[in-house]
């Protein structure tokens, strides 16, 4: 988020001062802290609940820049239906397109320039979250991941764990 704040949050507010930002994830790092001290960048550490911070969002964005595991950040914003700009690698593993359920960009001003593209243009982000939200009714509801896992499960009760013992 260092990068974010040095690179791309000064050109979105070269264009739209009044840009906000909040860094919202458990257990920050001190140099993550160290970013609330910057004009109009909030950061909340553990919430009980991220949903309130996505819906009051505008656009989200998720710079990620190393890393691995599962995305939930896309994940979860997709789910709601929200308006956002991820690195390639944020949404790594994730069935999404780009400019269809999101915004790509992998570097600075790109990536600022399609945060600028969203606020610009908010039906066009409200068009990117629907895409998005029916991706994940389509290819990650808790219905498909439920019925995936009963069937890796009756898979697995059918093997024959232990061979039989054959004198």
């Amino acid at each position: 988020m260092a990068a974010f704040c040095a690179d791309v949050l000064p050109r979105l507010r070269a264009r739209r001062p009044d840009t906000k930002l909040a860094i919202v994830g458990a257990d920050p790092p001190a140099a993550v802290r160290a970013l609330a001290k910057l004009a109009g960048v909030a950061v909340t550490g553990s919430v009980s609940d991220v949903r309130p911070y996505l819906r009051s969002a505008a656009v989200l964005a998720v710079p990620v820049r190393i890393g691995g595991g599962t995305r939930f950040k896309v994940v979860e914003g997709l789910a709601m239906g929200k308006a956002m700009v991820s690195t390639s690698l944020g949404c790594e593993g994730i069935a999404v397109r780009d400019r269809e359920h999101l915004l790509i960009a992998d570097d600075p001003a790109t990536f600022a320039a399609r945060v600028l593209e969203l606020f610009a243009d908010p039906a066009r982000g409200q068009a990117l979250g629907a895409a998005g939200r029916a991706l994940i009714e389509r290819e990650y509801s808790w219905e498909l991941a439920g019925g995936a896992l009963e069937a890796l499960y009756a898979r697995i009760a059918k093997l024959e764990l232990h061979p039989p013992v054959r004198a």
